[in-house]
């Protein structure tokens, strides 16, 4: 088999530029990901200064509302894709979101969800977007929120990753 292909060997129509407007409800950390994912699935260098000017104008496009307006009256002040995420994220990630983040887990919890799927959807919304947290904190958090007899479950069975205490917790609420 030949491990070389051309990039016309792929169809990629489902891959697409993520949009980004900077608004704080917006993960800036998964918009860089998927920004990511778009260039390596076309196999675009993006982080080569050959091709700057080109990859600028496509992250370019890609920035809407206030984010695109921060970036037409500063992309001539900006020569790398690395420069402008750096800018960007100066820009619209607030200084205390991490701190910020982790209180949205503290509070959090099952009860004032619809369901514990909602309630794993909505902390996976947000521990998704935490930088350098250990898995067993994510436990601990997760746990913390869920209904007393759902939490002395997980306990129990002493889970170490999230994606177990979640299958945990999932598992004895179809259970019981």
């Amino acid at each position: 088999m030949n491990e070389q292909r051309g990039t016309n060997d792929f169809k990629l129509d489902g891959v697409r530029l993520p949009k980004y407007t900077g608004h704080e409800s917006e993960s800036f950390r998964l918009y860089q990901e998927e920004l990511s994912q778009y260039f390596e699935a076309r196999n675009i260098d993006w982080k080569n200064e050959r091709w700057a000017t080109r990859v600028l104008a496509i992250i370019g496009s890609t920035l809407k509302g206030q984010a695109g307006q921060w970036y037409l009256a500063r992309k001539h002040e900006i020569y790398s894709a690395e420069q402008l995420l750096r800018e960007l994220a100066r820009a619209f990630v607030p200084a205390d979101l991490q701190l910020r983040l982790r209180e949205q887990l503290r509070h959090l919890n099952q009860k004032s969800c619809k369901s514990l799927g909602d309630y794993v959807s909505r902390f996976r919304n947000i521990v998704l977007q935490v930088e350098d947290m250990t898995e067993i904190d994510k436990v601990v958090y997760f746990s913390q929120g869920l209904m007393p007899n759902t939490h002395q479950e997980v306990l129990y069975k002493r889970r170490e990753t999230l994606t177990d205490a979640i299958t945990v917790a999932m598992d004895y609420e179809r259970s019981h």
